[in-house]
């Protein structure tokens, strides 16, 4: 059930307008393939978290340092690391996201390599699920499809967004359909807004989903610590009582 996690207490969840980058806390993920493209290595040099049977968890590396790609590291560079993550001859690669707290989703922007004469190519479809406690995850799925310009032959990075129409969540499982033999990512960056579940009075029943109040606008930045007080204080006062 969607709202199962909800038991013994009528819940309401406010949403700001500011909307943040990252808050990612961990991924996990296969290890990138090795020797990549043109020889290069397209392994995620900087994650810093623990290798289990050639996948990655619970850390942070390359995917979300900030730091895009560039064609020429794969093509021209003399120095052999780079900053892409790249995986090969599969037909889809999963990548779990760990937010530090609950969240809402606005975007998804991946920046994904092409170069045909490498047989790198952008992803085919990417497919992105929800979950409140990293186990059940909502039913519901965001799917963008990207078909590949097969016309062209230049070498190229490509920035895809998705829209993740305001979902909520603390995991993210993103899911990558390769259209080509090798995929190669060097960012994943996530627009999101911070959660209020606002805790009430009243009971409700285990079946019962949580009612939403009307939502709070907020305009300010979030280094302003009145304005978030007051938005709980707002969340609060105006949860209807069952």
């Amino acid at each position: 059930m969607p709202f199962e996690y909800f038991r013994s207490s009528l819940y309401v969840v406010q949403t700001s307008i500011i909307f943040f980058v990252e808050y990612v806390a961990s991924y996990s993920a296969p290890k990138g393939s090795s020797p990549g493209p043109g020889g290069r290595s397209v392994r995620d040099s900087s994650y810093d978290g623990t290798e289990l049977d050639s996948f990655l968890v619970n850390g942070l590396g390359q995917l979300t340092d900030g730091i895009l790609g560039e064609i020429s590291e794969i093509l021209t560079s003399s120095v052999n690391d780079t900053n892409w993550v790249g995986w090969s001859d599969r037909t889809t690669i999963q990548i779990v996201f760990r937010f530090q707290e609950v969240r809402e989703f606005q975007n998804c922007t991946v920046h994904v390599a092409r170069i045909p004469q490498l047989h790198v190519e952008t992803f085919s479809m990417m497919r992105v699920w929800f979950s409140i406690d990293g186990e059940n995850y909502r039913p519901e799925i965001e799917k963008s499809e990207w078909p590949v310009d097969v016309s062209s032959a230049a070498a190229e990075t490509v920035l895809i967004s998705i829209p993740l129409e305001s979902k909520i969540g603390q995991f993210v499982k993103v899911e990558f359909s390769l259209a080509a033999k090798w995929l190669l990512l060097s960012e994943i960056t996530f627009y999101t807004g911070r959660t209020y579940v606002c805790k009430s009075k009243g009971k409700n029943t285990d079946n019962e989903p949580p009612r939403l109040t009307q939502r709070y606008l907020l305009s300010a930045y979030i280094n302003n610590t009145t304005i978030w007080k007051n938005a709980r204080r707002k969340c609060v006062e105006n949860i209807t009582e069952k």
